[in-house]
């Protein structure tokens, strides 16, 4: 997940009722956003791991999405292993 606020919490949840999500691994630019939904995981029901940077969150992710509001490109096609879901 890129992105770590309100918007991307509820895009977690939603995904997690139509996929058998094992973890997520979530992404902000800023450490203290990011840190703070990695520690609810028993609200998720699965583990939730922040991440360092954008490639760190999509590299070998079977899904990937983002909920930012970032202007400029935050995930290089390279990153996204074959057959991910965007």
């Amino acid at each position: 997940m890129l992105g770590s606020g309100t918007q991307a919490l509820a895009h977690v949840r939603v995904m997690a009722r139509v996929r058998d999500l094992k973890s997520v691994r979530l992404w902000s630019p800023a450490p203290r956003n990011r840190a703070r939904p990695a520690h609810t995981p028993a609200e998720l029901g699965f583990l939730a791991e922040a991440v360092g940077s954008a490639e760190g969150a999509t590299s070998g992710a079977s899904l990937v999405a983002a909920c930012t509001r970032s202007t400029t490109p935050v995930v290089h096609g390279a990153w996204l292993a074959p057959g991910a879901r965007w």
